[in-house]
């Protein structure tokens, strides 16, 4: 009862700090709408901002990790929410944030050097509404996995420099999301590495997915969904499977400069548009163009095992070398060692 009476006294205080709580945990009530929770040892600066639902989290001294805060939980409620980390913070166990409905964002500053370095993971969950989590501009490195699940409406991941032991998985909504993996907010390219697996799933909506830089999996899985979707791969290196759906719609894929030990893409229905540029696959290749009129380009590529590409109803059209030719109905072309 003590304790939470202390707790209440603190409300009307607008930047409250937790330091040295060795042996005990504090939970600090920041608003109506939602708590944050710190628990372990260690200088963490919880900050809330002018506008309710809004928290700051920062290391003390920018210039020093945090090395003893074993896990932190941001718990926001309905509104539009914003969650800063600010400095450079490590924790020993995991970040977990969930933001309910509202047009929320998540991001690390770049108004001083910042980085994020978890142990275990960093699990988000955004509601209903327009949401972003923006790492474009700073260090990411998680010991286990990032998972994100957007909620409906249009969303925004973006995540440029990040070291992941396991996995990252992104999901969104019914409508437009953004996700993009390797690229920072000048369009400057950097580097993802991820011990297993990339999955995205964007389900319906006009998407867009686009993973760049120097970026390393194990494997990948993409899922756009229906609607007009466009997918851009630039620099990825898949060591195991990579499978690329999206769905009914208008769709474009772009493929370049990449390594993949075995390539599945499906386009479902509709005029599609597929490029595959300086695209070596080591063992497999099946590409489906599905039904309507689709256009398939390939420049450079590099086919080592067993290869297919199929054409379904409707006129398509594929071009290699400034050759065009016609993927008929159910006709099918076996490539191998891109001699064709």
């Amino acid at each position: 009862m003590k304790v939470k009476q202390q707790i209440t006294q603190l409300l009307a205080v607008a930047v409250l700090v937790c330091a040295s709580c060795s042996q005990m945990s504090a939970q600090i009530i920041l608003n109506q709408n939602g708590e944050v929770m710190v628990i372990g040892s260690g200088e963490v600066t919880l900050a809330r901002r002018n506008s309710p639902g809004d928290v700051q989290i920062t290391t003390l001294d920018e210039d020093e990790h945090v090395e003893d805060v074993s896990q932190i939980d941001v718990i926001m409620g309905n509104g539009d929410d914003r969650t800063t980390i600010s400095g450079h913070l490590y924790i020993r166990g995991g970040l977990d944030i969930a933001t309910g409905a509202g047009a929320d964002v998540i991001l690390i500053s770049k108004a001083v050097p910042s980085s994020l370095n978890l142990d275990e993971s960093l699990d988000i969950s955004m509601g209903t509404g327009d949401d972003k989590v923006n790492f474009q501009d700073s260090m990411v490195a998680v010991g286990e996995d990032i998972v994100a699940a957007m909620g409906d409406d249009e969303n925004q991941f973006l995540l440029n420099l990040a070291w992941i032991n396991r996995r990252i998985k992104v999901t969104g909504g019914n409508h437009e999301d953004n996700v993009q993996l390797g690229v920072d907010s000048s369009s400057t390219q950097g580097w993802i590495h991820v011990g297993q697996t990339i999955a995205i799933a964007t389900y319906s909506g006009h998407d867009v997915v686009a993973i760049y830089g120097t970026s390393r999996c194990r494997r990948m899985y993409c899922d756009t969904g229906p609607r007009n979707d466009t997918v851009k791969i630039d620099g990825l290196t898949v060591t195991d499977d990579s499978i690329v759906s999206t769905g009914t719609g208008r769709d474009s894929v772009y493929v370049f400069d990449s390594q993949i030990n075995q390539f599945e893409l499906e386009t479902g229905r509709g005029n599609d548009f597929v490029e595959l540029s300086d695209l070596f696959v080591e063992s497999l290749t099946n590409v489906d163009l599905g039904q309507q009129h689709d256009r398939l380009v390939l420049t450079g590529c590099v086919f080592e095992g067993p290869s297919l590409f199929l054409g379904g109803d409707g006129f398509d059209n594929a071009q290699q070398n400034n050759c065009d030719f016609d993927l008929g109905d159910h006709i099918e072309f076996e490539i191998e060692n891109f001699d064709f």
